[in-house]
């Protein structure tokens, strides 16, 4: 990459130089993968892109597979340049649609043609060839670098300069008196650029050659305005600048009546906004069409609004929804009420009203931790992957949310979470912890993105950008549409009970009108309402056991599983559980049923197989109905595929596995709690101890441990194997996350398994120090970690558990600094570590990092320097967990000690470079950075570095002896 970046640089031609270095190094097939790529981002994003491997057609990809892409037209994105041109050469042929020519390798041109209703025909040239070797009707587009598949693609000068005599004669007589104009073109040193010249220089050609530039001065090389000069002189070259296509060619088509003219394409693509998910690349207003920067929010953690069949009223709840102008909205109600219904409304219509620029929608499952995770995945999408997710996941909740709004800039979002249930505080009703921090941060700023939160607690929240909405019943009329809709007749005396009986409640008019469709005539509303409430007064209750009395052995085999999944499910994820039970085409009449029952909440997905899961309400109906030893076997046959997963990926753990791959081991400790297998379910945790630590997220590692050491009989938990290292692990990343009480509580807990001070105890002590210390209490760490190593000196006890070196960590920052460094020293000499030369290969780079943190708090400025450029060199050899904010670290803090060291230049050099570290990790540490740099840096620094510049001076640094 140095050497490609050194080429570049010392290159007036950088393309070109780059494509040379690629094509010599790993050949035109990879070239043209490349091409392949770029082609392809200007397709529409799928419906749904949420699988973890999105397709890209590649050099080995089938010809007639591109072509066939090509003719779905309405899956490009068009410019409003490219629309323009495809109305006049549609409109008027014979005028503007002989000849097209371009040195682009996309279709653009010709989708643009074919959506508006012209024809075409395309002439392909890679190597040379003649115009006239291809005829048809319509207009003739010629690609003369190549296209995207089907021929190789020209990028270097060896390669566009090539000899090709005869398509330079077939375009000399193109252009030979002919007016052409020139759009978008910077005048490559090629067989047109050659073919023009000739034909400028030509007494008898006669050209009406007219050049245009965006600019406002025209700006030619040296080169290209040496070959125009003689038609320059002539009179049949007219330079004109300032033409900007997306604007100049819509103007043109309007001047020529092509407005009312409407692109084949626009339906379908209407079509597929209305069920997008993913962000909306284009903004579209009722008198202009803008571009949106494209991002892609599909990968992870991306969710998909239910389908509801049969939608009803809400008239009234949707429009002050769409009449405020809230940033934060919540919607509110009893479980089975319609806020999901009522959010995927609001998105659908704010999708066709294209009232934002991005759409994303979030289940947060009525689970905690899930918000945080899906925060960060939205943040490094904002941010095109320049942040990466586990570089955000140790990071504060107020560094994510300052991030967020500053990717977000301009940019119009709307973001759903849905169920966000456990973050509200019951008796305050307001969300609580990292959620409403970040509610606050972004009512506070100047974004135009709005947010919709739905859960069953009412919400109190006061402010003017704020907008609380509480869900009451459907009214009367509505649950008469909503029955007629389901195909349940019934008189209105009997509706008008079923209504005062259920207060209106969505769901459960919605069940009994399914429910009524379904065994009608037999039975009318009447009899159901009798069932129900002489059973009894729980009506919800009631009204799903006697749903289950009617359902067929098929049906509750089915739910019974689904039920106990983790994630949402294919058809064919569930006929791979219940392979042993029922065949496929009962399996698929089941489900059909059940879902015209409205039993089952089914969510589209992008490859065409919609995923099913259970409203909660029908869940634990089925989870307390059944009691566990009942439940096994489902659990079992879900566990059986994911013990297969297991045995296949197992191997990844030793390396980085993916965040997916993570979240099938601690989907596999859900099952196994669920089924009381709680030393299974440690042994899923403890496989996982490992990486989980340097994972994007240790979150669901957490809210999956905290299932298991929430049971309130701990007998088997602590009897498995791996209790106590994965206990561990759990209390250090919930200090890590701030839950200073869940970890007190947790270790209470722990404690009382331990008998006396066995060697168990130094291992509580050692929590109990690290909790203090990171929760900032450096005193009371202290004084735990030095009873648990007093305890193990003492009793020379053989155990792995030692709280030395959280202890020295607690001295360090306690101003025991000399106790601190002796530890971290660990019989090494002071002097051999801050001599100059190489680190000890045999250290790491945490050994420099904390003696140079010792004794840069000790003043000892020059010797902390010599161990942070140790520290920074092995920092930069090896691939260490949280690398990227130990980068940061590590030029801020050298950073810092130069400027206390006098050495003002090469100080502001290395927090230049920390600032650009920080930059998509914490904009509050770039502002502490640049507000550094203002103070300092009058005078002296008259120049800003750029980055680049900077971090090559950090590395400099790093090698200076």
């Amino acid at each position: 990459m140095d050497e490609l970046n050194r080429e570049i640089e010392a290159s007036e031609h950088r393309y070109q130089t780059a494509f040379r270095f690629l094509q010599g190094r790993r050949g035109q097939a990879h070239v043209n993968d490349i091409v392949k790529k770029a082609v392809w981002s200007a397709r529409a994003a799928p419906i749904d892109s949420s699988q973890a491997i999105q397709y890209v057609p590649t050099s080995s990809t089938d010809d007639e597979v591109c072509l066939a892409y090509e003719d779905d037209i309405s899956s490009w994105w068009l410019s409003p340049s490219h629309k323009a041109l495809g109305q006049l050469l549609s409109k008027e042929p014979n005028l503007f649609g002989g000849s097209i020519l371009t040195t682009n390798f996309d279709p653009l041109i010709e989708v643009a043609i074919r959506s508006f209703g012209g024809a075409y025909y395309r002439t392909t040239l890679h190597r040379d060839g003649d115009l006239n070797q291809t005829h048809s009707d319509g207009c003739h587009v010629i690609h003369l670098h190549g296209h995207w598949f089907g021929t190789d693609t020209l990028h270097t000068p060896r390669q566009l300069s090539q000899s090709r005599p005869r398509l330079e004669s077939s375009l000399y007589h193109l252009i030979k008196g002919r007016t052409v104009v020139v759009v978008g073109y910077g005048g490559w040193d090629d067989v047109f650029t050659q073919a023009l010249m000739n034909v400028v220089v030509d007494d008898r050609a006669s050209p009406d050659v007219l050049w245009t530039f965006r600019s406002d001065a025209p700006a030619m090389n040296p080169k290209l305005q040496g070959f125009l000069l003689p038609g320059l002189d002539r009179g049949n070259v007219t330079l004109y600048s300032g033409v900007d296509c997306n604007a100049f060619l819509p103007r043109l088509a309007s001047g020529w009546g092509c407005e009312g003219l409407t692109a084949k394409l626009d339906e379908n693509a209407h079509r597929d906004l209305t069920e997008r998910t993913t962000s909306s690349r284009l903004a579209r207003t009722s008198t202009e069409t803008k571009f949106v920067e494209p991002i892609d929010f599909t990968r992870g953690e991306q969710d998909h609004p239910p389908k509801v069949d049969f939608y009803v009223g809400r008239k009234s709840d949707i429009e002050k929804i769409i009449a405020s102008d809230s940033k934060i909205v919540y919607l509110t109600g009893i479980g089975g009420q319609g806020k999901s219904a009522l959010a995927a409304e609001y998105f659908s219509f704010a999708i066709n009203s294209s009232r934002y620029d991005h759409y994303v929608w979030r289940d947060c499952k009525e689970e905690s931790e899930r918000f945080e995770r899906q925060l960060i995945s939205i943040v490094t999408a904002l941010s095109h992957d320049r942040v990466h997710a586990h570089e955000l996941a140790t990071q504060p909740i107020d560094t994510i949310s300052d991030l967020f709004i500053e990717l977000i800039g301009s940019k119009r979002i709307l973001i759903i979470f849905d169920n966000i249930d456990h973050y509200i505080d019951l008796q305050a009703r307001r969300p609580t912890g990292n959620i409403i921090r970040f509610i606050d941060r972004l009512i506070g700023s100047n974004t135009n993105t709005r947010i919709i939160f739905t859960c069953r607690p009412e919400i109190l929240h006061n402010h003017i950008r704020v907008l609380s909405h509480r869900m009451g019943g459907i009214s009367l009329q509505e649950a008469a549409e909503l029955f007629h809709l389901r195909g349940a007749s019934t008189d209105s005396a009997s509706l008008f009970r079923a209504h005062e009986l259920t207060q209106g409640h969505a769901l459960w008019l919605d069940l009994l009108a399914a429910q009524l469709a379904r065994r009608g005539p037999e039975i009318e509303l009447n009899d159901l309402l009798d069932e129900l409430h002489g059973d009894t007064p729980q009506l919800p209750i009631a009204t799903l056991r006697s749903i289950w009395a009617t359902l067929r052995e098929p049906e509750q085999l089915v739910l019974r599983t689904l039920a106990e999944t983790v994630r949402p499910t294919t058809i064919l994820q569930l006929s791979n559980y219940l392979s042993e039970k029922i065949r496929y085409n009962k399996l698929d009449k089941a489900r059909r049923s059940l879902r015209n029952a409205n039993l089952l909440v089914v969510k589209p997905q992008g490859d065409g197989q919609d995923v099913m899961e259970l409203h909660p309400l029908v869940r634990t109906f089925i989870r307390t109905n059944f009691p566990p030893v009942e439940r096994e076997w489902f659990i079992k046959i879900i566990l059986s595929v994911y013990e297969a997963f297991f045995g296949s990926h197992r191997s990844h753990l030793k390396t980085t596995p993916r965040l997916e791959t993570l979240d099938h081991w601690t989907e596999g400790a859900e099952l196994h709690i669920a089924a009381g297998q709680f030393a299974d379910a440690m042994d899923c945790l403890h496989e996982i101890s490992q990486p989980i630590q340097n994972s994007s997220s240790p979150n669901e590692f957490i809210r999956v441990a905290r299932l298991l050491f929430d049971q309130k009989d701990w007998t088997l938990v602590e009897r498995a194997k791996h209790f106590d290292s994965v206990f561990s692990l759990y209390v250090r990343l919930q200090a890590l996350a701030g839950h200073v009480d869940e970890c007190s509580n947790a270790l209470e807990r722990y404690r009382a398994t331990i008998e006396g001070k066995e060697v168990r105890y130094i291992n509580f002590c050692d929590l109990k120090c690290y909790t203090h210390w990171t929760n900032g209490d450096a005193l009371a760490a202290v004084k735990w970690g030095a009873e648990g190593v007093s305890l193990k000196a003492q009793s020379d006890a053989d155990t792995v558990f030692d709280a030395s070196h959280n202890l020295a960590l607690a001295q360090r920052d306690s101003g025991a600094i000399d106790s601190a460094l002796a530890y971290f020293l660990k019989g090494a000499s002071i002097r051999d570590v801050i001599s100059a030369g190489e680190p000890d290969s045999n250290q790491n780079a945490p050994f420099y990092g904390n003696i140079g943190r010792c004794l840069q708090l000790m003043g000892q400025i020059e010797s902390a320097l010599i161990c942070y450029r140790k520290s920074a060199k092995m920092l930069n050899d090896r691939s260490l967990g949280e690398i990227a904010v130990n980068q940061a670290y590590i030029r801020q803090w050298v950073g810092e000690l130069l400027l206390a060291n006098g050495e003002t230049q090469q100080g502001c050099l290395m927090l230049e470079a920390a600032k650009s570290r920080w930059e998509f990790l914490s904009p509050r540490h770039v502002r502490a950075i640049q507000s550094q740099l203002s103070a300092v840096s009058r005078g002296q620094h008259a120049k800003t570095p750029t980055s680049e510049e900077a971090e090559s001076a950090f590395l400099a640094w790093i090698v200076d002896s």
